[in-house]
């Protein structure tokens, strides 16, 4: 077989990178071409103008299907550049190898077994620069760590159904002018009240007419239902986010996987900095 002419988790992160874009457009066009339906009505008692669904489409199969591949190719990624590491200290690698992702900090007999099969026992230098990269150093807002979003998105994805996604939207404006602020996610099925908007606020926008057509500014959005972890998280702008940390962790070990002597005689040592 042929040498890649770049690092395989190179080749994996260009990939999701493809995923997102087309991820991006597919949302796009189902957001834009009507992924719900809704009317306008004007409710007397009490004055009120309101904004319900009438009906929900379902969201098309491969935008499950895109977020799967993408987060798939990240988090194979970061287990690629973990086994070029291993390589370039001339550790052994396992089928347990892998880049560790813990939410809970390794403690006791079994979570340090499991820490210590998954990081291959690398020089303590390395072992502490993946700790500080650990969702858990976050303490009780390690479950908003995107990469935690990562792992739970990847099991999901690799052994139960397929992460759901739920349709929002955001607010109504009038006259043009954005009037209320965004509503928090929420799963819209027919009879949904999208929003409610009284008389009196119409009134303060500066329309002198009280009984003047409201537009809706429709802007759906799709965002994660399951797993727990996203639920509740628009999608596009999510798995974004858990790129950039992706992205910061090949970049911070980005040393000590360089196939240059030096910095292998330098990892070898376990010395604090590189000689450059």
């Amino acid at each position: 077989m042929f040498p890649l002419p770049l690092p395989s988790w190179r080749y994996k992160v260009r990939r999701a990178k493809e995923h997102l874009e087309a991820l991006d457009h597919a949302v796009k066009w189902f957001t834009e071409t009507g992924a719900y339906k809704r009317r306008h009505e004007f409710q007397a008692e009490p004055p009120k103008y309101l904004f319900v669904v009438e009906s929900v489409s379902p969201v098309p199969l491969q935008i499950p299907l895109m977020v799967g591949d993408y987060v798939g190719n990240l988090r194979a990624a970061l287990d690629h550049m973990w086994t070029a590491v291993l390589d370039h200290l001339d550790l052994p690698v396992t089928n347990r190898t892998q880049f560790p992702i813990f939410q809970r900090e390794p403690k006791g007999k079994d979570g340090l077994r499991v820490w210590s099969q998954q990081i291959g026992g690398v020089p303590g230098n390395i072992e502490t620069i993946v700790k500080g990269l650990q969702p858990y150093k976050r303490g009780k807002d390690a479950v908003a760590h995107p990469l935690f979003y990562l792992n739970e998105l990847v099991r999901r994805d690799k052994h139960r159904e397929l992460s759901l996604m739920v349709v929002r939207s955001s607010g109504p404006v009038i006259d043009g002018r954005e009037m209320l602020v965004r509503p928090p996610l929420k799963r819209l099925e027919p009879g949904t009240v999208l929003h409610e908007i009284g008389q009196a606020e119409i009134l303060a926008s500066g329309m002198t007419d009280p009984n003047v057509a409201v537009n809706f500014y429709d802007m759906p959005e799709i965002g994660f239902e399951k797993p727990a972890a996203v639920e509740g998280l628009e999608v596009v702008t999510t798995l974004r986010l858990v790129g950039l940390e992706v992205a910061k962790v090949l970049d911070t070990l980005a040393p000590f996987y360089e196939p240059h002597a030096p910095y292998r005689d330098w990892m070898k040592k376990g010395d604090a900095t590189p000689g450059f």
